[in-house]
């Protein structure tokens, strides 16, 4: 008897890196590796979007061809998803703001030699 994982026991539940785990396929021939661990916001949307329009489809159909002909029309769009975007937090904030610093320092300094060049010429 196997015993089966949960997607905290995967360790699918915290985004490492651009792995995110929205939405969780587990991949058949490696149990541990997640197939949905890319998808995005919008993505996941179309999938469930898809996920239910099948579900709607098996439900309501009255025969077998009616099932097959519907589920494999082309599938209306979903509705627009708006991706809101991620905060910063306040350390990436203030790395990007001691790297603007260096930056500008340096280009002062520069400014500041090619000003006293000018004096000599």
């Amino acid at each position: 008897m196997s015993m089966q994982l949960t997607k905290a026991m995967k360790g699918w539940t915290t985004r490492v890196g651009m792995e995110r785990h929205l939405f969780c396929i587990e991949d058949p021939f490696e149990l541990s590796h997640d197939l949905g661990r890319t998808v995005h916001a919008d993505g996941c949307d179309k999938l469930r979007h898809e996920f239910r329009r099948a579900w709607d489809i098996c439900h309501r159909s009255t025969s077998p061809q009616q099932l097959i002909t519907e589920l494999f029309d082309q599938a209306p769009a979903p509705p627009p998803h708006v991706v809101p975007v991620a905060p910063r937090t306040a350390a990436a904030a203030a790395e990007d703001a001691t790297s603007m610093a260096i930056v500008v320092e340096a280009a002062a300094a520069e400014l500041a030699a090619a000003a006293d060049d000018s004096w000599l010429a």
